[in-house]
């Protein structure tokens, strides 16, 4: 923007010079031009005073003279014919001038000023031959002087217009750095309130924009840390009632959901009172290999065939272990609950260049539509496991992709992180 205003300042400005440059250039050559042949007329004036009286003697004395001689060739035909001086006039020329009428005639190396001078029948000619460096004199240093001065003109205009554009354009790179900065999750950055009033105005809304920000994310931090807090009592309760249940069966697992349970309680704590979700590095398929191991039972007690193609080779993504756990149990879950019992699914973790995809398909009835967002999934649920896996890679740089299986029938899920790069 600082460039593009330059040029279009010098730009301007070097047209509006050259609108008065290119028109004074040639007044100052025409008024050189009409300086010299003003001299060469005073010479005829002179010439005129010696022919009053004088024959072709005076005319020859007077030639002589210093302001005639300088003057450069200058000739004099007398009423009778007789021709004084550098050299013979043009007949046709001659005859209009005896005849009363004054030219200007160009010749080889100048202009002639042929001037008549007598009555009627009494009329003597003078011719003076200006020559061309005469007709030019100063033409050229005044050409350099306009050229410099309409140079210089550009050139100031040029350095003012990029100051002014400097002024215009430092506060607005100044508000994009702060919105670059915001981007990246640093709320304390603000944009300096500075430059035009226009300019100062937008620094002005960005920085309340980003305070609105900073009180909402706080307010939204501060309730799930509430509401977290708020789940520790029924928790605490349901675990003494679990204790006074003694040894009945199936109490172990209910203790160890519990306790699963609780854990992910007091993450989201911690998470909502540091501002951000734990980062990793954790290795992607360790991770699932565990969740399906804990998912496994209750599939076999539904009747679900699990097929699991994992890698044995470490794929570590830049999320935390934590993070990942939760995206996996979302997925499964999503299989589980919209799904028939006995409805098989196939977890695949692959390790690609620059990434690693997590797949879930299932032989299920598929998405009602490719478009599944926060609170609406098309099928009565409310869409909030598909949503944590999508902020989960939108965060660490990767997508959620919705699909169907190769077989054609099912949904398919596919989680796609980036890989970690260890600085």
């Amino acid at each position: 923007m600082r460039r593009q205003l330059t040029v279009v300042a010098a730009a301007t400005t070097a047209m509006v010079v050259l609108a008065f440059v290119i028109p004074l250039g040639f007044l100052v050559a025409t008024l050189a031009e009409e300086r010299a042949l003003a001299q060469a007329g005073q010479v005829a004036d002179l010439m005129a005073v010696a022919l009053v009286d004088g024959g072709p003697d005076t005319v020859r004395t007077a030639l002589a003279l210093g302001p005639v001689a300088d003057a450069g060739e200058v000739t004099v035909v007398l009423p009778d014919g007789t021709t004084v001086g550098a050299g013979p006039i043009p007949n046709d020329v001659l005859a209009r001038a005896q005849a009363g009428q004054g030219a200007r005639v160009p010749v080889p190396g100048g202009i002639a000023l042929v001037t008549p001078i007598g009555g009627a029948d009494d009329i003597s000619v003078v011719q003076v031959v200006v020559p061309e460096d005469r007709l030019g004199a100063g033409v050229a240093a005044s050409w350099a002087v306009i050229g410099l001065l309409g140079l210089a003109l550009v050139v100031g205009a040029t350095l003012f217009a990029d100051r002014l554009a400097l002024r215009i354009t430092r506060p607005v790179a100044g508000v994009a750095a702060a919105a670059r900065e915001l981007t990246t999750g640093r709320r304390d950055t603000r944009a300096p309130v500075d430059g035009p009033p226009e300019i100062a105005d937008v620094a002005t809304a960005l920085n309340g924009l980003a305070d609105a920000i900073d009180d909402l994310l706080t307010a939204e931090r501060e309730g799930a840390a509430d509401l977290s807090h708020r789940l520790r009592t029924p928790l605490t309760a349901l675990r003494l009632d679990l204790e006074a249940m003694g040894d009945a069966p199936g109490i172990d697992r209910l203790a160890a959901d519990l306790a699963r349970l609780e854990a992910a309680v007091d993450q989201m704590i911690r998470q909502a009172r540091a501002g951000a979700a734990g980062r990793g590095p954790a290795d992607l398929a360790a991770v699932v290999r565990g969740r399906l191991d804990y998912w496994g039972p209750l599939a076999e007690d539904e009747g679900r065939a699990v097929t699991a193609d994992v890698t044995t080779v470490p794929v570590v993504v830049g999320v935390s272990a934590d993070d990942l756990a939760a995206a996996v149990d979302a997925l499964v879950v999503n299989v589980l609950r919209h799904t028939p019992a006995a409805t098989a699914f196939t977890v695949t973790v692959a390790a690609e260049a620059d990434g690693a995809v997590l797949t879930v398909d299932d032989a299920g009835p598929g998405f009602a539509s490719d478009l599944v967002e926060r609170g609406r999934s098309g099928d009565g649920s409310t869409g909030l496991g598909l949503d944590i896996c999508r902020r989960l890679a939108e965060e660490a740089g990767g997508r959620v992709v919705l699909g169907t299986p190769d077989a054609g029938v099912g949904a398919r899920v596919e989680l796609v992180l980036p890989r970690h790069s260890p600085r």
